[in-house]
């Protein structure tokens, strides 16, 4: 529970320190008391000011589920949505490639990246059959930035494995 947006800097990171078992998903439901409701994908996108393409958050339900993917002693942040408008969803996505890195600093600083990617290359990643597209940081170990949609769902996760358990997770 949080009183206002700017608590979530302070909520996370004992989310993220906490010694969970290992292989297993959370979900984080974060109710902001205030104003008696629980936070929205635009509310989160907006508390860490993460900046999207046009009509990227129209064309997902504004409900979204945050988790955290517990492995080998670092727990991994991600979220997924339902997509409920698809067409040009996939050219939102390809097109903001250029500037996720930056858009999403805020937020993968606070995880523990070091700094900006200067060019951002994509890479395309498959799994089970499904397609999700990736950019690594060198500089730590399974992280990155990685989205791909998966049965009606956006996915967007901050490492390659729980990209994965993410899809097995959905594909069940």
């Amino acid at each position: 529970e949080i009183f206002n947006q700017d608590e979530l800097f302070s909520l996370l990171p004992p989310v993220l320190e906490e010694e969970l078992p290992e292989n297993q998903f959370f979900q984080l439901a974060i109710k902001d008391v205030k104003n008696k409701k629980v936070l929205s994908l635009r509310d989160f996108f907006n508390a860490f000011q993460i900046g999207t393409p046009e009509n990227f958050l129209e064309k997902l339900e504004n409900d979204f589920t945050l988790f955290v993917y517990s492995s080998k002693g670092r727990n991994q942040l991600g979220f997924a949505a339902k997509i409920k408008e698809k067409e040009g969803f996939s050219q939102i996505l390809n097109s903001w490639e250029k500037t996720m890195d930056e858009d999403f600093s805020n937020l993968s600083l606070f995880l523990g990246k070091k700094e900006s990617i200067k060019r951002p290359i994509f890479k395309n990643g498959r799994y089970k059959k499904q397609a999700f597209r990736y950019l690594s940081f060198p500089d730590i170990p399974n992280f990155g930035i990685c989205y791909g949609i998966v049965n009606d769902y956006f996915i967007f996760t901050f490492s390659g494995e729980s990209m994965i358990k993410t899809i097995d997770n959905v594909l069940k």
